[in-house]
Parts: C-alpha cells; sequence; structure tokens
C-alpha cells in the first residue's frame, strides 16, 4: 500500500521530487475527508488551516466579485491541490472551494507540515520550493495579464463593462 501511495502521490506535480520515503513523511500529515454535492470545502476570507488534494470528484473554485456576485475561477479534479498557499503563510483563504458532486480529498494539516519543517524534514522544503515555483508562475500570468490591461485601457474598460 505505502508504495502504491508513493506511486500515487508523486503524480502530482507539487510531490513529483520526492522520493518513497519522503511521500511517506508527507503521508503522515493527511486526514481524509468527503463532502457531498454542494458542501463547501473551505470558504473565502477563513483562516487557513489545510491544503486538499482532490482524490475522487470535482469541486468548482470561486471568488466574490465587488458586485457581490460568486465569480467561477475554475473547476479541478481527480489529483489537482487547492489551498496551497496556506502551507506557506496560513492567511485567510482568497477563494471557495464546493464539491459540485460527491468527493473525496486527502487534507494536509498546515500545522503538522510545519512540524516536518521544523524537524528539517527534506520533503516539506521540496514541497515548498515547488509551491514557490508555482506561485511565481502564476505571478508572472498576472503580470503579463495587467501588462495586456494597461496596452489598451479602452478595449480593457469595453471588456469590463460587457462582463458586468
Amino acid at each position: 500500500m505505502s508504495a502504491n501511495f508513493a506511486d500515487y502521490l508523486t503524480k502530482i506535480p507539487l510531490f513529483s521530487d520526492l522520493s518513497s520515503q519522503e511521500c511517506m513523511d508527507m503521508v503522515r500529515t493527511f486526514s481524509s475527508r468527503n463532502l457531498e454535492e454542494g458542501a463547501v470545502l473551505c470558504a473565502e476570507g477563513e483562516p487557513g488551516d489545510a491544503m486538499y488534494i482532490i482524490e475522487k470528484g470535482q469541486v468548482k473554485i470561486t471568488k466574490k466579485t465587488i458586485q457581490g456576485d460568486d465569480e467561477e475561477l475554475a473547476r479541478i479534479g481527480v489529483l489537482a491541490v487547492v489551498g496551497e498557499m496556506t502551507l506557506l503563510d496560513g492567511s485567510a483563504r482568497s477563494a471557495t472551494v464546493t464539491a459540485i458532486e460527491k468527493t473525496s480529498c486527502y487534507s494536509i494539516d498546515r500545522k503538522a507540515f510545519d512540524i516536518l519543517v521544523k524537524q528539517l524534514h527534506p520533503a516539506a522544503f521540496k514541497v515548498i520550493r515547488k509551491l514557490a515555483l508555482t506561485l511565481c508562475e502564476r505571478l508572472r500570468g498576472i503580470n503579463t495579464r495587467t501588462e495586456e490591461f494597461f496596452a489598451d485601457p479602452q478595449k480593457s474598460m469595453r471588456k469590463m463593462v460587457k462582463r458586468q
């Protein structure tokens, strides 16, 4: 079972650099969670206390707009990771994650992950490095979209007005 779980875990980009032993170090931080359709996994604005790996099912990620509407940002499923920023800072959730069908996931508790960091487990530092690279990639994408927005502000404003 443990070798199978290590194989499963390394299919996820965040954990792809981990050895079998490092995967098992991470697994010790896991707990299982099951959600019915419509159940909220985590809500925007709540404190971040865990990261989640979708084992079965599908969730949607939504964010409140200034007008108070829920804007769907993404739908993710099996082997996807959500809430990963909380492992770094534990800040409030930036979006809401809701099951759109019966879903099961693994939860990685931030406090348990912090123990791995304090005990200098290589797995924790490899995960932190992957998270940093992922966040850098996202920031570069935001920078590109910002540049595109300001390259033609009138066109961008027309798009925004049309969306509303």
